[in-house]
C-alpha cells in the first residue's frame, strides 16, 4: 500500500474512531441537557473542564513520542512500550491525587466535588489506552485503535440511557466515564497483542528508557497544558465569573461546532507521521504536506460555518428540545472558530514534526495570555457572548502568529491563495442558501453543491490534487505523482 492511501487510510481511521466518541459524546450530553436542565447540564460541563486539566498531566505527552518514535524507525517496541506505561501511571496517579486535593477545595458544591472524583477514576484508564493508540497510529495502522473507541461509544450509549430511564442521577452518568475507559482499554490491550505477533522488526537502536521519555515529553506536555488553558479558559471563567446556567447555555451552543474541531484534531494527528516522515525526505516534500494540510481546513470549514450561521437557531432548538435565545447569538460568533482553530493545529503539528516543540509550547503561552486577556473582560460585560467573542477573536490572532513562527522554520501562508477562492465560493453557498431558506435540507446540499462548482470553475485544485481524488475513488494504488512526493 503506497504511503498516500495508508494516510488517507488512517485519517478515515482515526476520523471515524473519533467521529463515534464524538457522536457518543453529543447524544450523552444532549441526553443529560433534557433530562437534568440547563443548571445540572452546567455542572456537567465544569466537572468535565476540571477534569480535562488533570488528563493533561496523566497524558504527559507521552503519545507524541511514542508515534514520532515509531513513525521514523527509530524505538524498539516492546521497551518504548513498558516505559510509556511506567511513566503513564505514575502521571495518572498524581493526577488522582491533584483530583482528590480539588475536591477537597470545592467541598461546597458536593455534585462537583464527588463528581469530579468519581469522573476522574477514568483517568488512569483513559492514560493507557492512549499509549496503545499512540502505537497503533505510529504504525499507520489506526484502526485498530479505532475499534476500541467505537466498542466504547456502543457501551455507554446503552449504559447511560439505561441509567438515565432508571432514575439515576448525575453521579451515575458520570460513572459510565470509567466503566467505559476500562472497556477500551481493555480491548485495545487484546488488539496490540495480536498486533505484535503479527508486525515483528521494529529497530532497536534508540534509547527507551522511561527518563529519555519523560524528556521528549515535556515539550509537549507544556504545549498540552497551555493548549488546554487557551482552549477551555471561556468554559472556567464563564462559570467562576457568571454560574453553572450560565455555562450550559454556552455549552449548548459549542456542541454544535465540537464536531468541526474534531475534525481539525484528527487531521492533525494524521498529519503527524507524515509530516515527520516527510521532514526525513525533504524540506520540499514537508511544505507541501503542510500547504494541503492547510488548504483542506479552509475548503472543508468554510462550508460547514455558513450552514451553521444560517440555521443556528434550529440546530438549539432540535439539540435542547426548547428554544434558548442567549445561545443562537453564541453559536453565530462560535461556528467560526473551527478555521483558525484547524489551521492553528496543522501549524502546531508541521512544527512539532520538526522537533520545534519548544516553540509550539511558546506559541501556546502567548496564545493563552491573548485568549485569557480578551475573554475575561469580555465575559465580565457580555457574558456568554462574550466568551465566544474572546475564544473566536485570540483564536484568529493566533493563527497569524503560528504562521510567523513557522515561516521562520519552513515557509509562509499565501493568504490570498488560502482563502480568497473559498471565500468567494462561500459568499456563492450563502446567497444558494438564503434563496432556498424555506427549505433548510434542500438549501444545504444545493448550496454545498454550489459551493463545490464555485470552487472548481475558479480552479482552486491543480492538476495533481484532481488526480489524487481520482485515485482515491478508483482504489488505484498510485493516487499522487512519483515526481510529486518521491520517496513517501
Amino acid at each position: 500500500m503506497s504511503k498516500t492511501r495508508r494516510f488517507v487510510k488512517d485519517s478515515l481511521a482515526l476520523t471515524v474512531g473519533n467521529v463515534a466518541v464524538s457522536v457518543m459524546g453529543f447524544v450523552y450530553q444532549i441526553w443529560i441537557l433534557r433530562y437534568f436542565g440547563l443548571t445540572l447540564f452546567g455542572k456537567y460541563t465544569i466537572v468535565i473542564n476540571y477534569a480535562g486539566y488533570f488528563t493533561i498531566l496523566a497524558l504527559f505527552g507521552v503519545r507524541q513520542v511514542i508515534t514520532r518514535s515509531i513513525a521514523t524507525k527509530s524505538g524498539n517496541l516492546k521497551p518504548l512500550l513498558k516505559s510509556a506505561i511506567i511513566l503513564r501511571l505514575i502521571t495518572a496517579g498524581i493526577s488522582l491525587l491533584g483530583i482528590a486535593l480539588l475536591a477537597a477545595i470545592l467541598h461546597g458544591d458536593k455534585l462537583v466535588a464527588y463528581g469530579l472524583l468519581i469522573y476522574g477514576l477514568s483517568i488512569l484508564f483513559l492514560s493507557i489506552t492512549d499509549v496503545f493508540e499512540a502505537v497503533f497510529v505510529g504504525m499507520q495502522d489506526a484502526q485498530y485503535g479505532a475499534y476500541g473507541l467505537i466498542a466504547g461509544v456502543a457501551v455507554k450509549l446503552g449504559l447511560g440511557l439505561y441509567l438515565m430511564k432508571s432514575g439515576v442521577g448525575l453521579y451515575g452518568i458520570l460513572a459510565v466515564f470509567t466503566v467505559t475507559a476500562a472497556l477500551n482499554m481493555g480491548i485495545d490491550w487484546f488488539l496490540l497483542q495480536r498486533y505484535l505477533k503479527r508486525d515483528e522488526g521494529i529497530p532497536d537502536h534508540a534509547v527507551t528508557s522511561t527518563r529519555y521519555i519523560l524528556t521528549e515529553s515535556l515539550p509537549f506536555f507544556y504545549l498540552s497544558l497551555v493548549t488546554r488553558v487557551y482552549a477551555k479558559n471561556d468554559i472556567m471563567f464563564l462559570g467562576l465569573m457568571r454560574g453553572a446556567e450560565s455555562v450550559g447555555i454556552y455549552r449548548v451552543a459549542y456542541l454544535a461546532i465540537d464536531f468541526f474541531l474534531l475534525v481539525g484534531s484528527s487531521l492533525g494527528a494524521a498529519l503527524y507521521p507524515l509530516m515527520s516522515k516527510a521532514n526525513s525526505v525533504s524540506r520540499e516534500q514537508l511544505e507541501l504536506v503542510y500547504r494541503t494540510g492547510c488548504r483542506l481546513v479552509v475548503i472543508l470549514f468554510v462550508p460547514a460555518c455558513i450552514a451553521l450561521c444560517m440555521v443556528g437557531a434550529d440546530v438549539i432548538h432540535r439539540l435542547s428540545g426548547k428554544d434558548i435565545h442567549e445561545a443562537i447569538p453564541v453559536i453565530w460568533i462560535l461556528s467560526w472558530v473551527a478555521i483558525p482553530e484547524g489551521l492553528n493545529i496543522v501549524m502546531g503539528t508541521v512544527l512539532s514534526s520538526i522537533y520545534k516543540q519548544k516553540t509550539v509550547a511558546k506559541l501556546g503561552i502567548i496564545g493563552m495570555i491573548i485568549c485569557v486577556g480578551m475573554t475575561v473582560p469580555l465575559i465580565a460585560k457580555f457574558g456568554g457572548i462574550g466568551a465566544a467573542l474572546g475564544t473566536t477573536g485570540s483564536s484568529a490572532v493566533m493563527t497569524l502568529v503560528a504562521n510567523h513562527a513557522v515561516s521562520k522554520h519552513l515557509v509562509s501562508l499565501d493568504w490570498l491563495d488560502m482563502l480568497g477562492r473559498p471565500t468567494v465560493a462561500g459568499i456563492v453557498m450563502y446567497l444558494v442558501m438564503h434563496a432556498l431558506a424555506f427549505n433548510g435540507f434542500i438549501a444545504f446540499f444545493v448550496g454545498l453543491a454550489a459551493y463545490m462548482l464555485a470552487l472548481l470553475i475558479m480552479r482552486t485544485f491543480t492538476k495533481q490534487e484532481l488526480e489524487t481524488m481520482k485515485g482515491l475513488v478508483r482504489g488505484s494504488s498510485k493516487i499522487v505523482a512519483s515526481d510529486q512526493l518521491p520517496g513517501l
